[in-house]
């Protein structure tokens, strides 16, 4: 047992320490995949973690997740058309659950799925696009039925070392997600039971709890390093500072009022019995708060053993003198309406999620069918080409309004307030 533990902590360890894009602001991020892009879970995750956690305050964010795709048919029909309107300057990229046709493995579609890969990346560097090739996911253990999903997961790891090499051969950075989902699906399993599924109720399409270790990997690639926040409290005087993006407001003794631009990614409490649907069930065997949500409160010479804590308007939590010394991790602790951000962050996952079905029906409805309708679009007449070009302009002002409307929300400074309360350790 201490010997699987151990492997798996070198496995995540591993994980964390890979190379990384470091993003900066005015980067532009496309986030590009086959259905499991666009049902529009990881995806969202992603681009709330980077607009409100990450510290940088320029960046835009978009999916092109298409049903159904391929790494060469994406590379073929749709990559120069939503890349030119978009504009991205990095790129994630998950393929290969269909690109292996559900089927053991074989030469012709290993060897289609690195020509796809291969062509994208290639165009990616020619039009300096900094490009990080995700392997792909994994199928679940209990629910997959279209092949032995042993025979499907060996599929899927051929497929996922193709990735790493045409990564490696375009200087562009990897995430082994399907080593993690594999790891974090079994240890799942064993606490939970088999039938609590990791890959989906379909063993494909994951729910929640897939997609953050999705978004887990994909951030980790993209070089966050979680350090969110760090606010340091005097007791006595009610001294306190906070890090960059944390602005103390007022304090006193035992109270401070902050107003922060950097925002916690918010959980609510897990279900009595474990789910699928809440993110919460899988945080127990992946250190998302550990690695990137790490929104740290230190109190110095309290009066007492311990303290209660409340973070907003929530319950009180109980912690030693010793916890609050070293630190705890407000995230951790403070799940859904105990957690001072848990209203602001609903208010932007929500608009987030909304403009993201908006670039489902930009790209997948309308861009890509007109595409199929009009293949040769360019050599059109010139009243086909203007009407085109008017209904991208009137789509554009409809993404452009969302687009504001997230950039003011979380340009916004969050105002709330931590009071610490001294109690001697319950009995």
């Amino acid at each position: 047992m201490k010997k699987t533990m151990l492997l798996s902590a070198v496995l995540l360890a591993a994980l964390s320490c890979s190379a990384a894009i470091p993003l900066k602001d005015g980067d532009r991020i496309a986030v590009i995949g086959d259905s499991i892009t666009e049902q529009k879970l990881y995806s969202v995750y992603m681009e709330f973690y980077l607009r409100a956690c990450s510290g940088l305050h320029d960046l835009s964010v978009i999916q092109f997740g298409h049903g159904g795709e391929h790494a060469s048919s994406y590379a073929v029909y749709r990559m120069k058309d939503t890349c030119s309107w978009f504009n991205p300057t990095v790129a994630t990229l998950c393929y290969g659950m269909n690109d292996g046709q559900y089927r053991k493995v074989n030469d012709r579609s290993s060897a289609n799925y690195r020509n796809g890969l291969r062509k994208i990346a290639s165009w990616m560097n020619q039009n300096h696009i900094r490009l990080l090739i995700s392997s792909p996911g994994a199928v679940d253990t209990a629910t997959f039925r279209r092949l032995r999903p042993d025979d499907y997961n060996q599929t899927l790891a051929v497929l996922g070392g193709i990735a790493k090499e045409t990564a490696a051969e375009f200087h562009a950075e990897f995430a082994d997600l399907h080593s993690l989902l594999l790891d974090v699906m079994r240890k799942a399993k064993a606490k939970y039971g088999e039938s609590y599924h990791v890959c989906g109720a379909d063993g494909i399409h994951p729910a929640r709890n897939g997609h953050l270790v999705m978004a887990y990997s994909m951030l980790k690639g993209l070089g966050m390093d979680g350090k969110i926040a760090e606010i340091k409290m005097d007791y006595p005087t009610g001294k306190t500072q906070g890090s960059t993006g944390h602005q103390v407001v007022r304090s006193e003794q035992g109270r401070v009022t902050l107003a922060s631009t950097r925002w916690p990614f918010c959980f609510w409490p897990a279900p009595a019995k474990p789910q699928p649907s809440s993110e919460t069930t899988i945080l127990p065997f992946l250190p998302f708060n550990r690695d990137l949500n790490q929104f740290i409160l230190k109190v110095t010479h309290l009066p007492a053993s311990g303290a209660e804590v409340q973070f907003g308007s929530g319950s009180f939590h109980f912690f030693s003198k010793e916890e609050l010394e070293k630190g705890i991790n407000l995230s951790e602790y403070f799940l859904g309406r105990d957690n001072a951000f848990h209203q602001v962050t609903n208010d932007l996952y929500r608009k987030i999620r909304e403009k993201q079905m908006l670039e489902t029906r930009i790209f997948r409805h309308y861009q890509t069918a007109l595409r199929a309708v009009f293949p040769d679009l360019e050599n059109r007449s010139a009243d086909v080409v203007n009407a085109c070009s008017v209904l991208q302009k009137e789509l554009k002002k409809d993404w452009k309004k969302m687009e504001d409307s997230i950039r003011k929300t979380v340009e916004t400074p969050h105002q709330y307030t931590i009071t610490v309360r001294p109690v001697e350790r319950k009995q």
